[in-house]
């Protein structure tokens, strides 16, 4: 609905132009009149106003001057002039203040509908321009931070690899002297009473970023996402060494103190050295440090400081020699009880990180040797690379890494040997999953590994039980809960896509139009 107002110094004319707005069927709540420009002003001030229609030739101020001083309060208000007048001079001044439609006396009923209609089909084209223009500035700020993100994740992989991008937008930044990382862990406890509840992690996260906005106000840090593992995020503080040791010390314990108090959260810091570059052996640093809770618990800050401060190791030598030979014979109880003993706890009671990095490459090189030489092709089977510590980066703590990797062998090396599988209980299970965690990173890859299969083998069953692949399943049910969001709420679509599980807004919208041939926003106004 709109409302309006009529400005004409003579009464009846006034009167007769607000009779017929009333007659003709466009959607006014409100009507307004006024004698003159003063108090068309005085009006303007009090009420919203959406269209005025005016005369030209006023006492104390005219038409043209009115249009001028409304321009200035607000440049949205639509203007239509009624005037006795055909000087092209007034036509020109009106034209040139934006002024759609000029008619002259006696206008008819037609008329007025016209030019209504025609201001009417202005505001609107313009609330739409607006909501789009601000719609493309949060796309805009949002993919500059994915950019930002990706740019840096980047580099953490890299050892000389530089960014021009980085560069440009954040040189205080990119050109400082120094830098610490610290790698935020965050894990819920489902110990117990809490074992059968749902926990949102990028709810946990933005929390915690909403935390840091809020509450740590300097201006040598920046959070972001570790954009390969969903659990973690990644602070980077720069500047000199005293004002990184500094700000590092000081954001860590808040986050540790302050920011995560639930009982159902378990959090981990691991905090690098001090380097001059961001590249790989920054984010090194600061993984051995994180690394160390797979010895010495959860719940903990460690710093890079303490990887090499205890030594004291004794290496299975024989163990790793029978691992050898019972994987050889096909002895898997064997196989699973000397992998719980070589990463026991008591190993690595007094150890540091390196000892542990280099018996776990040891293993590896045992899986690796015993898989080529049964002849199978390890690229296929092999999920993982094991040699970048895939394992670790999802461990919670010693125990984690020998249940894991001999879940790995027990599918590689036994693949011919499969039990009877109920594939459609197992795909149930599976499904059940997807509905719970849609919103969260899963994929083929992070599925099969969850429930101990073989990716192809995983994919190959889903398919053949559901008549559609596991990515087709899981990207319907992420746009069948978005259509809901976009009928039944006024959550943006930025928020929405998050929602589901889309941190790519610009992916959400290909995905989404691809699927319906619409983009959200025209599903939402009712495509």
């Amino acid at each position: 609905m709109y409302s309006l107002l009529v400005v004409e110094d003579e009464k009846w004319i006034r009167k007769g132009i607000v009779h017929k707005l009333k007659k003709i069927d466009v959607p006014f709540d409100m009507i307004y009149d006024a004698k003159n420009g003063i108090d068309a002003l005085e009006i303007i001030e009090e009420k919203h106003i959406d269209i005025i229609i005016t005369d030209i030739c006023m006492p104390d101020m005219n038409g043209i001057e009115l249009i001028r001083k409304v321009k200035n309060l607000n440049e949205e208000i639509e203007f239509i002039i009624i005037s006795g007048y055909s000087e092209f001079r007034y036509a020109e001044a009106a034209i040139n203040m934006g002024v759609k439609s000029y008619l002259l006396k006696p206008t008819t009923e037609e008329d007025l509908i016209t030019a209504l209609s025609k201001a009417v089909a202005h505001i609107e084209e313009k609330k739409q321009y607006n909501n789009l223009s601000k719609e493309n500035i949060n796309i805009k700020i949002f993919n500059d931070k994915l950019q930002y993100e990706k740019e840096i994740n980047t580099l953490f992989k890299s050892h000389d690899k530089s960014s021009a991008f980085l560069q440009e937008k954040y040189p205080s930044m990119y050109n400082s002297s120094k830098f610490k990382l610290i790698i935020l862990n965050i894990n819920f406890n489902t110990k117990d009473e809490n074992k059968n509840k749902y926990y949102d992690i990028n709810e946990v996260k933005k929390n915690i970023f909403d935390y840091l906005v809020n509450n740590i106000h300097y201006d040598n840090y920046c959070a972001f996402n570790n954009i390969y593992i969903l659990n973690q995020i990644f602070i980077l503080v720069w500047g000199d060494k005293n004002n990184v040791k500094s700000t590092s010390n000081r954001v860590s314990k808040k986050i540790f103190y302050e920011c995560l108090e639930s009982a159902m959260i378990t959090k981990t810091i691991g905090i690098s050295s001090i380097l001059d570059r961001i590249n790989d052996e920054l984010y090194k640093s600061a993984k051995k440090a994180l690394d160390l809770r797979l010895i010495y618990g959860l719940n903990k800050i460690y710093t890079e400081e303490y990887v090499n401060v205890s030594n004291e190791f004794t290496f299975p030598k024989d163990e790793l020699k029978l691992i050898k030979k019972n994987l050889e014979r096909g002895y898997m109880k064997n196989v699973k009880v000397l992998l719980l003993d070589i990463f026991s706890k008591n190993r690595f009671n007094k150890s540091n990180v390196n000892n542990l990095y280099f018996l776990y490459s040891e293993v590896v090189n045992i899986i690796y040797e015993t898989v080529n030489q049964k002849g199978l092709d390890m690229e296929n089977i092999m999920d993982y690379d094991l040699s970048q510590y895939d394992i670790m980066n999802y461990a919670n703590n010693l125990e984690d890494i020998p249940v894991y990797l001999y879940k790995l062998i027990e599918n590689t090396l036994t693949e011919n040997k499969k039990n009877p599988i109920n594939c459609r209980e197992l795909i149930n299970q599976i499904t059940k999953y997807i509905d719970m965690h849609y919103e969260e990173k899963i994929s083929v890859k992070s599925l099969s590994s969850l429930y101990g299969i073989n990716s192809n083998y995983f994919s190959t069953i889903f398919k053949e039980q559901l008549g559609m692949t596991c990515t087709k399943y899981i990207t319907m049910k992420r746009l069948n809960h978005a259509c809901r969001m976009l009928r039944e709420t006024d959550i943006s679509i930025e928020d929405i896509a998050k929602s589901v599980g889309y941190n790519d807004i610009q992916y959400f919208y290909r995905v989404f139009k691809k699927e319906y041939n619409y983009t959200p926003m025209e599903y939402r106004n009712g495509a």
